[in-house]
């Protein structure tokens, strides 16, 4: 019976001793364990621009504005589901462009100089567009070879800014003597806060890739896109001295494309 009992044995474990190393990996077999990991977060977003209304002649232009993000954060990671809360910390900039060849009727027309064209820039990134942002994210990873992966998810943040009673004014003059004493105003422009609250929130989905070292931490370099129906501005603007009437409307929402770049490493 004894002698039946170790043959039994040899032939079970002659297997996984084979050739001094197990048939599988080991470190693949360890990642389909539950693991935590604390992250630093770092992301550059091109910001939605401020968008106008009744701009029927193309004298207001705005771009979308980079900025940063940066924050501190948990990740779990587990063979189904991987979950990544963090707390953010950012800011949303404006940008405000117009050009406009004076017109023969406005006071700021020149015999000399018809074909005098008016222009200016605002770009902001005033503290009251700082805010602080906790958002969680649920998302699948999908193994592409050893060390890296393909993840994609989908989550939420809030967002609570530096100031609910956000004033962002724009406006311009031009002296028309020489002796600059009369300065006709030209161009106005205001944006503020669309509510009495400083919390706007979003939703939030990315897709992107994970290295992985052997020392089980992880580099992340992932693509998201944050969008809010709310909007976090609204305003107006208009044109003075040009002879007619000249105006619209503004607001700024919070939505935006990233690149975030995250490292991971265990807890």
């Amino acid at each position: 019976m004894g002698k039946i009992i170790r043959i039994a044995a040899i032939l079970l474990f002659t297997p996984l001793i084979s050739n001094g190393k197990a048939p599988f990996d080991v470190e693949d077999t360890l990642r389909t364990y539950s693991s935590n990991y604390f992250s630093l977060i770092g992301s550059t977003g091109l910001y939605n621009r401020v968008r106008t209304s009744h701009d029927t002649d193309n004298f207001l232009s705005n771009r979308n504005m980079l900025s940063g993000e940066f924050g501190i954060g948990y990740f779990h990671h587990s063979s189904k589901l991987n979950l990544h809360t963090a707390l953010n910390f950012g800011i949303v900039p404006q940008n405000i462009t117009y050009s406009l060849k004076v017109p023969a009727s406005s006071g700021f027309y020149q015999p000399d100089n018809p074909d005098l064209i008016l222009g200016d820039q605002f770009t902001n990134y005033i503290p009251a567009n700082l805010y602080f942002s906790p958002s969680l994210l649920i998302s699948k990873e999908f193994q592409l070879a050893t060390n890296l992966s393909f993840e994609v998810g989908l989550g939420g943040r809030l967002y609570f800014f530096a100031s609910n009673r956000t004033d962002i004014n724009y406006g311009t003059g031009i002296y028309v003597d020489s002796l600059n004493t009369n300065l006709l105003p030209l161009f106005s422009a205001y944006l503020g806060d669309t509510a009495q609250t400083d919390l706007n929130w979003a939703t939030t989905s990315q897709l992107g890739i994970n290295f992985i070292s052997k020392n089980c931490k992880h580099f992340s370099v992932h693509l998201q896109f944050i969008y809010s129906p709310q909007k976090r501005l609204k305003g107006y603007y208009f044109f003075q001295n040009l002879g007619y009437s000249y105006s619209g409307n503004l607001e700024q929402g919070i939505n935006y494309l990233a690149v975030k770049f995250t490292y991971h490493w265990k807890m």
